[in-house]
């Protein structure tokens, strides 16, 4: 916001104009953000799957015995 507003010399624009920028400059950081956290989630997600396979499959095999 204080990079926009300073060094774009927003402060002596008009107001709409200024939000014509600040606001999608606030939803490209906000959609980084939501994006790196969905992606961790997905990670997580697939590592528990993972594991979860392994363990049926070692289940499985025991009782096969």
């Amino acid at each position: 916001y204080l990079i926009i507003y300073e060094f774009m010399h927003m402060k002596y624009e008009v107001p709409a104009l200024v939000k014509s920028v600040l606001v999608p400059t606030l939803l490209l950081v906000w959609a980084v953000i939501a994006f790196l956290v969905e992606g961790r989630n997905w990670l997580n997600n697939r590592a528990n799957a993972h594991n979860d396979i392994r363990i049926e499959q070692a289940v499985t095999e025991g009782t096969h015995q």
